[in-house]
């Protein structure tokens, strides 16, 4: 063999045993010392994450893929004792997780957090930005929902800024509020609004802003069935927007909310698909979440003994439903 290919051949299987090892590091990655999620969603990280406390948001990742955030209801039993709700939605906390030596350290409440409530934790789309809402503290006490506040904290170079209020985004609407809010890459907005109507009863429904390059244009109720059900709320979207996964409380599902899947074909979202008994049950699933690195779905199941926890399933579902449709 001439010397110049023997070269040739050295450089390719060294930058292949690279690949390998950098991918061989991300699946090793300990998540709490889990097993990986096949094909049936189960709980995350039970008594680390998924506790005997009101998970209450998404699992909202870093860009990087090295932070966890969610937020927490704290449960109150003397609320239960004495014949009312066990928790006050008020009364939240974000937590967060930081990979350490290759493995998720313990969780710990989110610093803005520890002294007020905090949640719907979102990045923006380049991750130099972290937001979330708190209950604005003028508000009147018996109103409800109440309204919220969004705060934005600069993220640089893994420092903290200092929260400062946001009320550009998203306008709050008496009696109206947004529970989840996402960015993509090319910085577009979807988040869910909604509140009670005339009737009392609760609706929300899924919406966009397109970025223009200097600001947020109007928001856009999104079509094409996505808010045909009588809840439709908690949106997800892959960075590149080819899928949204979102919550809906429809008669063809399985419970009182299904996580439901559309996808972008030729700039048009499909006909949203349920994603299925390997995802969804007779109780509600919401609050859906992928990893990263693509290779999970996150997302929060109400549960009898728990309130709701936080489940995982291999993302490869989404790439399934996407050959049915």
């Amino acid at each position: 063999m001439k010397l110049n290919q023997t070269i040739a051949l050295l450089i390719v299987s060294v930058s292949m045993l690279g690949c390998t090892e950098s991918t061989d590091k991300r699946i090793t990655v300990s998540y709490f010392n889990q097993t990986f999620p096949s094909d049936t969603a189960v709980v995350f990280a039970p008594g680390v994450v998924s506790t005997a406390q009101h998970e209450h948001s998404r699992i909202e990742f870093s860009k990087d893929g090295t932070q966890m955030y969610w937020a927490v209801i704290p449960i109150n039993p003397k609320y239960e004792t004495e014949g009312g709700a066990p928790f006050l939605g008020d009364q939240q906390n974000i937590w967060y997780s930081k990979i350490d030596n290759n493995e998720w350290a313990n969780p710990t409440i989110f610093q803005f957090t520890k002294m007020s409530s905090g949640s719907s934790p979102a990045f923006s789309s380049d991750g130099s930005f972290f937001y979330y809402r708190t209950p604005k503290l003028d508000a009147d006490p018996d109103i409800r929902p109440k309204p919220s506040q969004m705060w934005k904290v600069e993220f640089n170079n893994s420092e903290w800024g200092k929260p400062v209020k946001e009320n550009n985004l998203i306008s709050d609407v008496e009696r109206k509020i947004y529970m989840s809010f996402c960015f993509v890459e090319n910085r577009n907005l979807y988040f869910d609004y909604g509140g009670p109507d005339s009737t009392g009863k609760w609706w929300w429904d899924i919406y966009y802003s397109k970025f223009n390059g200097n600001g947020y244009l109007a928001p856009v109720k999104m079509g094409n069935g996505i808010n045909d059900g009588e809840v439709d709320w908690c949106p997800w979207v892959a960075p590149d927007e080819s899928y949204l996964i979102f919550s809906s409380h429809r008669e063809d599902g399985f419970g009182s909310g299904d996580l439901m899947i559309s996808y972008k074909v030729d700039d048009e979202w499909t006909e949203p698909m349920n994603m299925g008994p390997c995802v969804n049950t007779s109780t509600q699933e919401r609050f859906p979440s992928v990893s990263p690195d693509g290779k999970y779905l996150f997302f929060a199941r109400h549960m009898p003994e728990t309130f709701s926890d936080i489940f995982w399933i291999d993302s490869k579902i989404i790439e399934e439903l996407r050959l049915k449709e």
